[in-house]
This record gives C-alpha cells, structure tokens and sequence, in this order.
C-alpha cells in the first residue's frame, strides 16, 4: 500500500528550493537589515539580490508546472486574489502597530523614570553612609578630645546632677 501512495506523490524540489532560499533570504535581511545598516552592508545586498530573484523565479516556474507546490493559477480568480489582499492588509497593520510602532509610550517613559529613581536612590545611600563614615570618625576624634573627664564618680560626658539648695 505503501509503494502505491509513493508512486502517486510528486514533489516539486525546483519550486521548494526557490520558496526556501527567496524566503529565508529575505527573512535574514529584514531581520539583520537594520544591525548591519541595510544596504551599505555587502550580506544585506546579497540577500536582497537573492529574495529578488528567487521569488519572482519561483512564480513563473510555479505558473508552468503541471503538479506545481504553489498554485499561483489560483490567483486568477478574483475573489480569491481580492481575499488574500485583505488578509496581507490585516496582517501588516497588525505587525505595525504591535512591533513598528511603540504602542504605550507612557509605559516606556515610566519605565525610563523608575530607572532613574533607582539610580537616585542608589546614589543617595552612598552619599549616606560615606557622610556617616566622616561623621563617626569626627565625632570620635572630638569625644576623644573636647570631652573632659568629669569629676570623681561622674562618667565622661555624662552632665553632673543639681543639688538642691546649693545655690541659697
């Protein structure tokens, strides 16, 4: 049963060859277009020389070719060509207003100001404990120096207690 489903399948290696490498192509090139700045780029040229060729390629051997992968024929039909318009439409207006064009830039701003409240608050604690530092070691050195000892039975830096009646 095998050998009889076999025999029945033709596959179109020519038509799938074009498809892949005018696809991919220009896949790449989109997606490496803008990192290796377009067209000043020698791989980018390249790959748009391929996607050039290979598409246009692939529907006019597809359109001679009796078994074809794509039956670009189908495309003769008006209501089918006028559908697949709509849906290409559709589809490229989701991509750009979903990936092309910033959809919230509050959200972007937001983000941008909470980074910078971090970074000010990261400063500000640094700031903080390098002040209490400076002030710990002053403030060692004077109580080391500015605080007399007391008299006998009174600790330094501790004040002496009133008596009362001491000054009648």
């Amino acid at each position: 049963m095998s050998r009889t489903l076999l025999a029945g399948l033709r596959v179109d290696y020519i038509g799938f060859a074009l498809l892949t490498l005018g696809v991919s192509a220009l896949q790449i090139m989109l997606d490496k277009g803008q990192e290796d700045d377009w067209f000043s780029s020698h791989f980018i040229i390249t790959l748009a020389a391929i996607a050039a060729v290979c598409l246009p390629a692939l529907v006019i051997y597809e359109w001679f070719q009796r078994d074809p992968l794509i039956d670009v024929r189908l495309f003769t039909n008006r209501n089918f060509a006028t559908a697949n318009l709509m849906m290409f439409l559709v589809g490229a207006n989701s991509l750009a207003t979903t990936v092309l064009v910033p959809h919230d830039r509050g959200v972007h701003r937001h983000l941008r100001r909470e980074e910078q409240l971090r970074r000010r608050a990261r400063q500000l604690h640094a700031q903080h404990w390098q002040q209490r530092r400076h002030v710990d070691r002053h403030d060692a050195d004077r109580a080391a120096v500015a605080i007399p000892p007391g008299p006998p039975g009174v600790a330094a830096g501790q004040r002496q207690p009133l008596v009362s009646g001491a000054a009648e």
